[in-house]
């Protein structure tokens, strides 16, 4: 034996595997098999990246500090609309004076507004990045085009719910206390807060995704989308204040935009930018949104897929 392995280790080797009754040879399958499953294509997965967002920015299925900014949101959108119902309903037609309409309840949602598009745009835009869950999606049948559109959707039903719904809420207790409208005029009402609903969550949605597109960090993109709104509203008043200002100056407070917008579509114009004409208004509206879409589209396509 001891010659054996001195001459040749590979004898000596299988000598003392036969000499093992205990030992046992092995295969094992290293190879790869190609997936026969159903293929539901790019429907079915911008589907599933839409679910998945919009279940992100309100926080279901994840830890209670990311359910703290939808709660608080969804308070500041639902409550005061309660409390006016509220009202209207203790005290009738005394409580003409003190219940809001519709268009300045959307204004009192600004805050709503600016915290859902500082907070919740970037963690839906930046955390795929971060993780490297967007290689992964590009890996499916989506594409940029795809994605984006589910996310903007995901966004924008969100901002939705916190907007529209609780108009909606306002205009149902106001119905019932004898506050609302009657006939036609309550389609008509139901109509111009679906449209406001829409013009407000889409500009804030687009703004919001295009800053937060601009860096991969979640809290410069907050703060970001904080300081454009803000710092644009600051520098109007500034110069609205100046001696033979033009009205149009208005238009540079970005955060009243959209607002004055909604106004426009309940016939009661914000006296800042009342003077300006409804037509530079949805200028500037569309022309913030065209903007905010070509900031997007053009910082995804330099961004670097790692799949």
């Amino acid at each position: 034996m001891s010659e054996i392995s001195a001459t040749n280790p590979r004898q000596s080797q299988a000598v003392a595997t036969a000499a093992t009754p205990s030992a046992a040879a092995e295969i094992f399958d290293q190879g790869y098999r190609s997936y026969d499953g159903p293929r539901l294509g790019v429907t079915a997965a911008a589907r599933s990246v839409y679910k998945v967002s919009i279940q992100r920015a309100l926080g279901l299925r994840r830890k209670f500090r990311y359910k703290i900014v939808p709660m608080i949101t969804v308070g500041i959108a639902y409550v005061p609309a309660i409390i006016f119902v509220g009202l209207a309903a203790l005290l009738g037609d005394f409580a003409e004076g003190l219940v809001v309409e519709y268009a300045g309840y959307f204004a009192m949602l600004s805050v709503v507004n600016l915290l859902f598009s500082a907070f919740v745009a970037p963690e839906l835009m930046n955390s795929d990045r971060q993780n490297g869950m967007y290689g992964l999606y590009m890996a499916s049948p989506l594409n940029q085009a795809s994605y984006l559109l589910a996310k903007a959707a995901a966004l924008m039903t969100v901002l939705v719910l916190v907007t529209s719904l609780p108009a909606l809420l306002l205009l149902a207790g106001y119905l019932l206390t004898g506050l609302g409208p009657s006939g036609l005029s309550i389609l008509t009402t139901v109509g111009k807060i679906l449209l406001s609903g829409l013009v407000v969550s889409l500009y804030f949605s687009l703004v919001g995704m295009a800053i937060s597109s601009i860096t991969k960090r979640q809290s410069f993109a907050s703060a970001g989308i904080v300081l454009f709104f803000l710092v644009s509203s600051i520098v109007s008043g500034a110069l609205l204040d100046l001696d033979n200002a033009s009205p149009l100056l208005g238009l540079l407070a970005l955060l009243q935009i959209p607002l004055d917008l909604v106004a426009r579509i309940f016939n009661e114009p914000i006296e800042q930018i009342s003077a300006v004409s409804t037509f530079s208004t949805l200028a500037v509206w569309l022309g913030i949104c065209l903007v905010s879409l070509a900031t997007i589209v053009f910082s995804y396509r330099r961004l670097e897929v790692t799949k």
